[in-house]
């Protein structure tokens, strides 16, 4: 999952991430974004492989999201 240079949004709707096995999570320059709580449930079961979050409104890391510190 790639999400990059998004003007539009400040946060990730919803991710079915039911069928998936592994997934690389970027997301990259969305100045607005301050939410990721959307992929708590994939970092938490263990099925990310890359993680990297960087240039957005908010970025946090994969344990924070783990703990619960996926928004502002």
């Amino acid at each position: 999952m790639i999400i990059k240079n998004n003007t539009l949004d400040d946060q990730i709707f919803r991710i079915d991430f039911y069928s998936i096995f592994k997934i690389d999570v970027f997301t990259i320059d969305n100045k607005k974004l301050d939410n990721l709580c959307v992929i708590q449930t994939a970092v938490n079961s263990g099925i990310t492989g890359l993680y990297k979050v960087e240039g957005n409104f908010y970025n946090p890391t994969e344990e924070e999201i783990m703990i619960g510190n996926c928004r502002l």
